[in-house]
């Protein structure tokens, strides 16, 4: 091999390091961003900005009926690690419920409580993706 093939080679192998490094800094910097929960069951499909704002969707298990709902306000504070989110889901009926989701993000499970109009109470999901 010439000089500038050998050349070549070290800087494409260069590349592919940092952009691997890259993407390992970014997943592990975003403590938010996944799926969480049982993907065919309740939990969250979040996407974190890396500043304090959350998008994605709610998974709704009510009875045999499964549906999803679009986060129309989410925060993240990376300091306390609160999650909170905010939006309203179809019931079943056709009647919309509004929806509170607060929690506590850790590295494998995100926890809280939640509240659908009058019905309430706590979760539980560990981060599946």
């Amino acid at each position: 091999m010439n000089f500038r093939t050998v050349l070549l080679l070290v800087l494409v192998l260069l590349l592919f390091v940092g952009i691997s490094h890259a993407q390992t800094a970014k997943s592990a910097a975003d403590p938010v961003s996944g799926v969480w929960g049982d993907p065919n069951g309740p939990g969250f499909e979040l996407k974190y900005d890396g500043k304090s704002t959350v998008s994605g969707s709610i998974r709704i298990v009510d009875g045999g009926n499964f549906s999803t709902a679009p986060i129309k306000k989410g925060t993240f504070d990376s300091k306390t690690r609160a999650l909170k989110l905010e939006g309203d889901a179809k019931k079943p009926d056709g009647t919309i419920s509004h929806f509170i989701i607060e929690g506590t993000v850790d590295k494998t499970e995100v926890a809280g409580t939640y509240k659908f109009d009058t019905n309430q109470g706590n979760f539980k999901f560990p981060r599946t993706k």
